[in-house]
């Protein structure tokens, strides 16, 4: 449990309002003087794109290699492959930017590996030289080299401003985000996901650009790019989209010859705002993941509020003269409590963990050996629309077609069902290696459903297709007689069966989902992926007839702990796929609007976030002083908050905003005590009770408080308001909420 602030803020009379000034206009930037600095060299941001390999689309790395000043092309010292790869991509990256020369750099990584190398330095050195490219050797496990060929490579880079827009493009495996975390982290992560593409910002010292490389410049300024970084801590994040420095980070100071001055914009405007403060809560879902510390005893619940006993709280002897009992005043309520607990029950630190139920009613085996349950990870479905309009097909964007040429011969187009067979297929490779024991099924659906295992089975569901009921009788059915297995017993069946994927017809949408959602009722933790184009238009949940299926099959999956997520392709009518994704909505899946060229690496994406705890549910507790400020009538003004969550990732975040209550603005009170209780279901069955407990100080400072901001807290519950409230259409809102710690 994370806060805003390290106070809680108990707001002044002056807090009401603030004036926010917007620029309506765009801003215009001078001349930029780049004079050489001598002495401590210049000041370089680098906006940095690593890259997850050439084989799939992505429209990020399209936009980077447009847009890139530079490039960093890597290769492994130990793959011969990958560094006729890297040839290729420079001859690639030239004919994207339409240009016979590259501010570019050849990279052989992993030096550290002298005994397994396959490509020599100087058949490196040779090529680089040939594509008039720098050339350097690098370990991003040791660190060698790799700030000095980003120094290099900015200094054949034409210096327009101090920012510097980088793609690092290689084949997979080859080291790139390795790279990327040694520059701009100082840090060797053996067990990074090189499969994700991430965005960093980080700025360098450069000595030595030569005087030919300096322009002076006048145009139009931006916003900086501001997009996701994944695999790292989410303050890291936040620290980067709100300013605030990384602590991995060099302070530098930039000259003032380079100082960038904005000109005024031709529209100002006045707005008016609350004053942003740091009244807020996250909790990070993703460390239930870890292992508990598990409490001795069951946990002591106020017999008044839901609070429970904690390391914050006081047990006496018990006024009753009793010396078996004790008294504890609840934290919350001050409700004088009578307990019976031994020390080792008192909780002595702020994280907590009880064990509530030792194995699931699923049957949890326990091994002899250690006598703790074994894991049965939750089964995934590929559900996948083959309708007609799944042929239809677009051509291919310049970045992949060129690609393709360069690798396959001349590939112009691809229809949508081509795309959702690809991206499936490499599904079932990802998890083969990474988690053989992951069971995957396919249910593809047109006029015809056809549910495949280890074999593939014709559905004849047409006297249930209008009946919620009986379409999930025949899921559950279907369940006790067709068998997932795991991929490392069924991963070859499975890609025959993808590839012989074929188009049929209408779509009967809603009941390949609700067959789905029954063939999962008794394996929780499960997940339906459902990828599709069109309009459902057979049987239940058909558009615009039965709206209402979606929150009913919705609410039926949140229930039995399945997990729904809608990857939607792009057509130009995806107004219906808002209904479909509310079912996605109640059970926490995701939802994705995606070019049918981006589903393969949305999909692996989606499917890495694994879900680590099942059936949770949140009860929030404030003191009575304070309230939650919430959209959700159920939430806002209250000082006790619930929400039931069901499956969660490793990346679910929750965020509470409170306030002081106005009945007690004038009370007195020096620290308030803050409790969040995680009711959830492990994946090997065990349910747990996790207790979260903080008391905070106090104060009506608001210097005081911002002084003490948490930035990454505050800007995480600043960009969710902001998102709801642009959703809704007030985008001025949004921008005002963002402004106050951006502006």
């Amino acid at each position: 449990m994370e806060f805003g602030s390290k106070f809680v803020y108990l707001q002044g009379e002056d807090d009401d309002a603030d004036v926010i000034t917007l620029e309506e206009g765009g801003l215009k930037k001078a001349s930029l003087d780049l004079k050489r600095n001598e002495e401590d060299g210049d000041v370089c941001m680098l906006d940095i794109l690593d890259t997850a390999g050439q084989e799939e689309y992505s429209a990020l790395r399209e936009q980077y290699m447009m847009t890139s000043k530079a490039f960093v092309i890597v290769y492994s010292i130990d793959d011969k492959n990958s560094f006729q790869a890297a040839l290729d991509i420079h001859t690639l990256a030239k004919k994207i930017k339409g240009t016979s020369s590259l501010s570019a750099i050849l990279c052989g990584n992993k030096s550290d590996l002298e005994s397994e190398r396959q490509v020599p330095a100087a058949d490196g050195e040779k090529e680089a030289k040939a594509r008039n490219m720098a050339f350097m050797e690098t370990s991003a496990k040791t660190g060698e080299n790799v700030t000095l060929a980003f120094e290099e490579l900015i200094r054949r880079t034409m210096r327009t401003d101090i920012e510097y827009r980088i793609a690092v493009l290689g084949s997979g495996g080859v080291g790139k985000s390795s790279i990327v975390i040694r520059l701009t982290q100082d840090m060797f992560l053996d067990d990074y996901d090189p499969t994700i593409e991430d965005s960093f910002r980080t700025t360098i010292t450069v000595k030595g650009i030569p005087e030919h490389k300096r322009l002076k410049v006048s145009d139009t300024y931006g916003p900086p790019l501001k997009s996701v970084r994944r695999g790292l801590s989410f303050k890291s994040l936040l620290s980067d989209t709100f300013g605030r420095k990384n602590k991995q980070k060099k302070k530098v100071n930039v000259p003032p010859a380079q100082t960038v001055n904005r000109m005024p914009s031709s529209e100002v405007k006045s707005h008016k705002t609350k004053r942003a403060d740091g009244n807020v809560i996250l909790v990070s879902l993703g460390t239930l993941e870890n292992d508990p510390k598990i409490m001795t005893g069951d946990a002591v619940s106020c017999c008044k509020c839901p609070a429970i006993l904690s390391h914050v709280s006081t047990v006496t002897p018990s006024s009753s003269g009793d010396t078996s009992k004790q008294t504890w005043t609840c934290d919350f309520c001050d409700t004088k409590n009578e307990v019976d607990v031994s020390d080792e029950e008192i909780p002595k630190e702020s994280q907590v963990d009880f064990l509530e139920v030792a194995s699931s009613e699923q049957g949890t085996e326990v091994t002899l050996e250690t006598d703790k349950p074994v894991s049965r990870a939750g089964e995934v479905i590929y559900c996948i629309d083959v309708s007609s309009s799944m042929g239809a097909t677009t051509a291919l964007p310049k970045l992949q077609a060129e690609w393709f040429a360069l690798r396959r011969g001349t590939v112009s187009s691809v229809s949508r069902l081509d795309c959702i067979k690809q991206a499936v297929q490499r599904q079932i490779d990802f998890h083969e290696i990474e988690s053989p024991e992951k069971k995957a099924g396919l249910v593809s659906f047109g006029s015809i459903i056809h549910v495949m295992c280890d074999k593939k089975t014709r559905v004849e569901h047409g006297y249930a297709a209008n009946d919620l009921d009986k379409l999930l009788a025949l899921g559950k059915s279907l369940a006790e007689t067709e068998t997932i297995k795991p991929l490392n017993e069924n991963a070859e069946a499975l890609h025959d069966q993808v590839s012989k994927l074929s188009l049929a017809g209408s779509t009967a949408l809603g009941p390949a989902l609700a067959l789905s959602v029954g063939f999962l009722s008794k394996t929780p933790g499960s997940e339906i992926v459902l990828c599709t184009d069109g309009q459902p238009n057979e049987g239940i949940g058909s558009l615009p007839r039965d709206p209402g299926f979606y929150d009913k099959i919705g609410e039926i999956a949140q229930k039995q702990q399945t997990t729904i997520s809608v990857i939607g392709i792009q057509t130009g009518k995806e107004y219906e796929l808002e209904t479909v994704s509310k079912a996605a909505a109640i059970t926490g899946g995701t939802i994705n609007l995606l070019s049918p060229h981006e589903l393969s690496h949305k999909m692996r994406e989606l499917m890495q976030d694994a879900i680590i705890a099942t059936g949770v549910e949140i009860t929030a507790i404030l003191h009575p002083y304070l309230c939650f400020v919430s959209e959700k009538t159920e939430f806002d003004k209250k000082s006790i908050a619930k929400c039931s969550l069901g499956n969660v990732h490793k990346t679910t975040e929750l965020t509470f905003r409170f306030q002081r209550k106005e009945e007690f603005k004038n009370a007195e009170v020096s620290g308030l005590p803050f409790q969040i209780q995680v009711r959830y279901t492990t994946k090997d069955g065990r349910t747990f009770l996790r207790i979260l407990t903080e008391k905070r100080e106090t104060t009506s400072d608001r210097n005081r408080m911002e002084t003490n901001l948490n930035i990454p807290v505050v800007g995480a519950m600043a960009m969710k308001e902001s998102a709801a409230q642009a959703q809704a259409g007030d985008v001025l809102g949004a921008r005002l909420n963002l402004s106050q710690l951006t502006g």
